[in-house]
């Protein structure tokens, strides 16, 4: 079973360096360089969770406590 970086997941679309959601921009996780290979994921692709400022559901989302929360739902 291929890893899914949270973009295809969330199914936001796009690509580490574009978005199809109109007008939120690009997601900093898809730039998000530092953490690139984590869990087997392209940049920020599978620790979003720890990354503040994502582009979930066209909305920005907080911090980690919170988005914690969120994806243990």
């Amino acid at each position: 079973m291929k890893k899914e970086n949270c973009w295809e997941f969330f199914e936001c679309g796009g690509s580490p360096t574009r978005s199809t959601l109109k007008d939120s921009g690009i997601c900093p996780v898809k730039t998000f360089t530092d953490s690139d290979g984590f869990g087997g994921g392209k940049n920020g692709g599978r620790a979003c969770v720890y990354i503040t400022g994502t582009l979930c559901w066209s909305e920005i989302q907080g911090v980690y406590k919170e988005k914690k929360k969120m994806y243990s739902m």
